[in-house]
């Protein structure tokens, strides 16, 4: 498989950038959130036979 980078095919296009934002969640948006990292984290490791130790899932704090 042969592949172009971007300097190779558009040479007026700027730098890749990327702009990380941090944001607060609500009460409700938390739960939600945790609820769905809990169960894909928990298929991830069914999925890949993985052990506490072998695997982390970015968490949300605790309020």
């Amino acid at each position: 498989m042969l592949r172009r980078t971007k300097d190779q095919v558009a040479l007026e296009l700027p730098p890749k950038m990327h702009i990380s934002e941090y944001v607060e969640l609500e009460s409700t948006q938390r739960k939600l959130y945790q609820t769905i990292r809990l169960m894909m984290d928990q298929k991830a490791r069914k999925s890949f036979a993985l052990t506490e130790t072998d695997i982390s899932v970015l968490f949300a704090p605790p309020e």
